[in-house]
């Protein structure tokens, strides 16, 4: 009996140490930092690709202007993620610092947190081209299934508008 107590305060142990690593493994990752957007419950996908673009950009400011043709502010599902998108090419255009304290002027405390958090993530990045415009393509698959999963509340001009970027967006425009 005592063989078998022992044994199972081991087991029990080990997966607490299990569960305790884990835990700080997502904390180093960030990805135990509740996020500032609001939707990333509701667009997980979208949002993780939102990020990586961003955090693409911040490691890259010259795919701003190499991939300025599929690059803007409509591209984004998220508002919040659209605002730090705007925010991060006006400073990218404006040749200003990158460092994530330089933001405060522009974003609230938890968004500064936020472009810490992104500047995180460029390690987990490839960094090439490649990865940026699938990040890119990403996006526009999400926005369209959005767009289509959002359509029964729409009024018939918005309706009609949806689906013209819905086909836009199916031919290879942007």
């Amino acid at each position: 009996i005592e063989a078998q107590v022992s044994k199972i305060v081991r087991n029990s142990r080990k997966k607490e140490d299990r569960a305790v690593f884990g835990q700080a493994i997502r904390h180093l990752k960030g990805e135990d930092m509740p996020s500032p957007n609001p939707d990333k419950k509701r667009f997980p996908r979208a949002v993780k690709a939102e990020e990586y673009l961003l955090a693409s950009l911040l490691a890259n400011p010259a795919y701003l202007r190499k991939f300025s043709s599929r690059l803007g502010e409509d591209i984004f599902l998220t508002d919040y993620n659209k605002r730090v998108f705007s925010v991060l090419k006006n400073r990218i255009e404006n040749n200003l610092s990158l460092m994530p304290s330089s933001f405060a002027d522009d974003l609230s405390e938890e968004g500064v947190a936020y472009i810490s958090m992104l500047l995180a993530l460029t390690s987990q990045l490839g960094g090439t081209e490649r990865a940026f415009t699938d990040f890119l393509t990403i996006l526009a698959q999400e926005k369209k299934k959005a767009l289509r999963a959002d359509g029964g509340a729409l009024s018939d001009a918005d309706f009609l508008a949806r689906i013209a970027e819905c086909k836009k967006t199916d031919s290879g425009g942007s």
